[in-house]
């Protein structure tokens, strides 16, 4: 469960970081079934329903840029969306026991290669009005500056929505 201090350092800087949710075994677990999908990946040269494929992707080198919906294909995922301490979490920073899932995904961010996620703000994104939800991240791999950790801006989260799209590109 998370303390009143880490309450009140998600509602300030928009985002919390928790170290050791997830065991080390259920970790491992993710990382194989990932390593699982990347080796599938292989006997596909476009998108489909499951891989969303780098530009590069070939069967003798796979760059995988996504899993599409992994909850929905494998149920290690389904098990770590459901896991009761990030169930327990996410009920804390949304303020009631009734948690709903908007969607999975899976990013691949191998270093040095593959597609940059360049910044942006998630809720422009959502096809929401209310704001009583979250995105959860689960990192099955060690997220380093060297690596291309995920970043954040304290506080964004407050300020305007932007835009991000102009004459109907990513900007």
């Amino acid at each position: 469960m998370l303390t009143q201090t880490q309450i009140e350092e998600y509602y300030t800087r928009g985002f919390l970081a928790v170290d050791n949710v997830l065991t080390p075994i259920e970790v491992q677990e993710l990382r194989d079934v990932t390593d699982e999908f990347v080796e599938k990946s292989r006997a596909h040269t476009e998108h489909t329903a499951v891989f969303d494929l780098e530009a590069d992707h070939t069967a003798e080198s796979p760059k995988l840029r996504r899993l599409v919906n992994p909850v929905g294909i494998h149920d290690v995922y389904d098990r770590a969306l459901r896991h009761d301490d990030i169930l327990d979490m996410v009920s804390q920073l949304v303020g009631t026991a009734s948690v709903r899932c908007n969607g999975s995904k899976l990013n691949m961010k191998a270093s040095e290669l593959g597609s940059p996620v360049e910044w942006h703000q998630d809720w422009a994104f959502y096809p929401h009005t209310n704001d009583d939800l979250l995105a959860v991240g689960v990192a099955i791999d060690d997220m380093t500056r060297e690596n291309g950790c995920l970043m954040a801006i304290p506080g964004s989260h407050k300020g305007k929505i932007y835009d991000h799209h102009q004459d109907g590109r990513f900007v």
